[in-house]
Protein backbone atom coordinates (compact mmCIF):
# COMPACT_ATOMS: atom_id res chain seq x y z
CA UNK A 1 0.00 0.00 0.00
CA UNK A 2 1.24 3.27 -0.71
CA UNK A 3 0.95 6.80 0.63
CA UNK A 4 -0.36 9.57 -0.53
CA UNK A 5 1.74 12.47 -0.25
CA UNK A 6 0.53 15.84 0.33
CA UNK A 7 1.38 18.69 -1.63
CA UNK A 8 2.65 21.78 -0.54
CA UNK A 9 4.86 23.46 2.32
CA UNK A 10 4.74 22.81 5.93
CA UNK A 11 4.78 25.77 8.56
CA UNK A 12 8.37 25.48 9.19
CA UNK A 13 9.27 25.83 5.30
CA UNK A 14 6.60 28.99 5.10
CA UNK A 15 8.18 31.03 8.60
CA UNK A 16 11.64 29.74 7.11
CA UNK A 17 10.74 31.86 4.18
CA UNK A 18 9.36 35.06 5.88
CA UNK A 19 11.98 35.70 7.92
CA UNK A 20 14.51 35.43 4.94
CA UNK A 21 12.43 38.14 3.24
CA UNK A 22 12.68 39.77 6.26
CA UNK A 23 16.31 40.15 6.70
CA UNK A 24 16.55 40.84 3.25
CA UNK A 25 13.93 43.90 3.83
CA UNK A 26 15.90 45.20 6.64
CA UNK A 27 18.95 45.21 4.77
CA UNK A 28 18.09 46.86 1.41
CA UNK A 29 15.41 49.81 2.87
CA UNK A 30 17.80 51.54 4.60
CA UNK A 31 19.82 51.46 1.48
CA UNK A 32 17.13 52.61 -0.53
CA UNK A 33 16.38 55.27 1.51
CA UNK A 34 19.65 57.07 1.61
CA UNK A 35 20.15 56.47 -2.46
CA UNK A 36 16.95 58.90 -2.23
CA UNK A 37 18.69 61.22 -0.25
CA UNK A 38 21.29 61.61 -2.20
CA UNK A 39 19.20 61.81 -5.89
CA UNK A 40 17.29 64.71 -4.00
CA UNK A 41 20.66 66.44 -2.90
CA UNK A 42 21.97 65.58 -6.37
CA UNK A 43 18.85 67.76 -7.57
CA UNK A 44 19.48 70.88 -4.88
CA UNK A 45 23.44 70.83 -5.96
CA UNK A 46 22.11 71.55 -9.36
CA UNK A 47 19.73 73.54 -8.62
CA UNK A 48 22.29 75.96 -6.65
CA UNK A 49 24.17 75.88 -9.73
CA UNK A 50 21.85 76.76 -12.50
CA UNK A 51 20.65 79.49 -10.31
CA UNK A 52 24.08 80.89 -9.61
CA UNK A 53 24.98 81.07 -13.25
CA UNK A 54 21.99 82.74 -13.81
CA UNK A 55 22.47 85.60 -11.25
CA UNK A 56 25.88 86.04 -13.18
CA UNK A 57 23.93 86.17 -16.13
CA UNK A 58 21.75 88.72 -14.74
CA UNK A 59 24.57 90.48 -12.66
CA UNK A 60 25.89 90.92 -16.46
CA UNK A 61 23.16 92.20 -18.38
CA UNK A 62 21.48 94.95 -15.57
CA UNK A 63 24.58 95.82 -13.62
CA UNK A 64 22.49 94.85 -10.57
CA UNK A 65 22.24 90.88 -9.00
CA UNK A 66 18.59 89.58 -8.86
CA UNK A 67 16.23 90.05 -5.95
CA UNK A 68 14.37 86.66 -6.62
CA UNK A 69 14.58 83.81 -8.49
CA UNK A 70 11.59 85.45 -10.47
CA UNK A 71 14.15 87.67 -12.20
CA UNK A 72 16.19 85.16 -13.60
CA UNK A 73 15.82 83.98 -17.22
CA UNK A 74 12.73 81.86 -18.88
CA UNK A 75 14.96 78.87 -19.26
CA UNK A 76 15.64 79.00 -15.23
CA UNK A 77 12.06 79.53 -14.76
CA UNK A 78 11.52 76.31 -17.08
CA UNK A 79 14.66 74.35 -15.34
CA UNK A 80 12.85 75.47 -11.85
CA UNK A 81 9.05 74.74 -12.69
CA UNK A 82 10.06 71.25 -13.46
CA UNK A 83 12.68 70.41 -10.30
CA UNK A 84 10.63 67.43 -8.72
CA UNK A 85 11.45 68.18 -4.82
CA UNK A 86 11.46 71.76 -4.77
CA UNK A 87 9.88 74.69 -6.11
CA UNK A 88 10.96 78.44 -6.18
CA UNK A 89 10.01 79.24 -2.60
CA UNK A 90 12.70 77.00 -1.87
CA UNK A 91 15.58 79.21 -3.34
CA UNK A 92 16.84 82.04 -1.67
CA UNK A 93 19.14 84.57 -3.26
CA UNK A 94 20.87 86.77 -1.02
CA UNK A 95 23.14 88.83 -3.75
CA UNK A 96 24.69 92.00 -2.24
CA UNK A 97 27.56 92.43 -5.15
CA UNK A 98 29.32 90.26 -7.77
CA UNK A 99 31.81 89.39 -4.79
CA UNK A 100 29.08 88.57 -2.19
CA UNK A 101 26.53 86.45 -2.60
CA UNK A 102 24.93 83.69 -1.87
CA UNK A 103 22.55 80.98 -3.05
CA UNK A 104 20.42 78.69 -0.73
CA UNK A 105 17.84 76.02 -1.08
CA UNK A 106 15.81 74.60 1.51
CA UNK A 107 14.02 71.58 1.50
CA UNK A 108 10.80 70.74 3.43
CA UNK A 109 10.54 68.48 6.65
CA UNK A 110 8.85 65.85 4.65
CA UNK A 111 11.25 65.58 1.67
CA UNK A 112 14.90 63.70 3.58
CA UNK A 113 14.30 60.78 5.21
CA UNK A 114 16.28 62.27 8.39
CA UNK A 115 12.30 64.06 8.96
CA UNK A 116 14.19 67.46 9.43
CA UNK A 117 14.18 70.62 6.80
CA UNK A 118 18.12 70.19 5.29
CA UNK A 119 19.82 72.80 3.26
CA UNK A 120 22.32 73.65 0.92
CA UNK A 121 24.91 76.96 0.43
CA UNK A 122 26.98 78.28 -2.83
CA UNK A 123 28.78 81.38 -2.57
CA UNK A 124 30.30 83.67 -4.68
CA UNK A 125 34.07 81.65 -3.91
CA UNK A 126 32.16 78.28 -4.65
CA UNK A 127 32.26 77.00 -1.09
CA UNK A 128 29.64 74.61 -0.71
CA UNK A 129 27.50 74.59 2.45
CA UNK A 130 24.46 73.89 5.10
CA UNK A 131 22.96 70.66 6.56
CA UNK A 132 23.43 68.47 3.62
CA UNK A 133 27.27 69.46 3.80
CA UNK A 134 27.81 68.74 7.57
CA UNK A 135 25.86 65.47 7.42
CA UNK A 136 27.60 64.21 3.65
CA UNK A 137 24.42 63.78 1.97
CA UNK A 138 26.15 66.48 -0.45
CA UNK A 139 29.41 66.85 -1.61
CA UNK A 140 31.28 70.27 -0.68
CA UNK A 141 32.63 70.65 -4.46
Amino acid sequence: MKRKQKAGFTLVELMIVAAIIAILAAIIIPLLSSNRDTAIAAEAHNLCGTVATACKVYYAKNGAGPTSTADLPATTQTELENAKYYDESDIEIDWTSPAAWTITVTSGANVYSTGTAEDLTLNQAGTWGGSLVTKGIAAAN
